[in-house]
């Protein structure tokens, strides 16, 4: 490892909250592994750095979008320097009437507070991604409409500040056929703040363990 190396993992030291987080999986029985889950944040002013890490962590090298309900960090997020890719997304969205702002390799969609209209503008982002790991981000209870997305992606990230209440709604998901993953820890806030800004912070990449499902080791 160069010195230059060292001294990057020691600050993702101070990045990650822990940088190896406990995963409960809460199994559905699926047969098929889920790419894209649903990230479900009772923390209003995390979800959105959450929910970015995680996407840019799918992403790899690639670009991510996070379309977020009632996620009030998103409304408020600006364009800034991004990747040629993230532009061309945004400028397609935007097309299509979906207003988004993009800035490194992250676009970001605010969703209508409305969940039936929520849901119906999430299925146009979707269709302008294609392959382009997409996450919805949820700072709210959900409702019907949005137990239908989560039936339909079959697997949920979960996170908030009450165990107990994220406990009893991961074996709910369950109980649906959804493969819940509860994290007891996310990335601290700067490095939510580096995956709002666009770029994959440093000693964050587990999370695609936990997106996928596997036990922290």
């Amino acid at each position: 490892m160069s010195e230059v190396e060292r001294i990057g993992a020691a600050i993702a030291g101070w990045f990650v909250r822990p940088a190896g987080a406990p995963v409960i999986v809460r199994g559905s029985g699926r047969a098929e592994p889920v790419d894209e889950p649903v990230v479900l944040a009772s923390a209003e002013a995390a979800a959105l750095g959450f929910g970015a890490a995680l996407a840019l962590a799918l992403a790899g090298d690639g670009v991510a979008v996070v379309a977020c309900w009632r996620v009030p960090a998103a409304t408020r997020r600006r364009s800034g320097l991004a990747v040629r890719r993230a532009r061309r997304l945004q400028a397609s969205l935007e097309a299509r009437g979906i207003a988004a702002t993009a800035a490194g390799r992250l676009v970001v969609v605010a969703l209508p507070a409305d969940a039936r209209d929520a849901v119906v503008v999430l299925q146009r982002v979707e269709s302008a991604c294609a392959d382009t790991v997409c996450l919805p981000v949820l700072a709210a209870p959900r409702t019907e409409e949005w137990d239908a997305v989560l039936a339909q992606r079959g697997a949920a990230v979960l996170h908030g500040t009450d165990a107990a209440i994220v406990e009893l709604a991961a074996d709910r998901l369950a109980e649906q056929g959804v493969d819940a993953r509860v994290l007891d820890a996310i990335p601290g806030p700067l490095a939510r703040a580096v995956a709002v800004g666009g770029w994959l912070p440093a000693g964050v990449r587990a999370l695609r363990a936990a997106a996928a499902g596997e036990r922290a080791r």
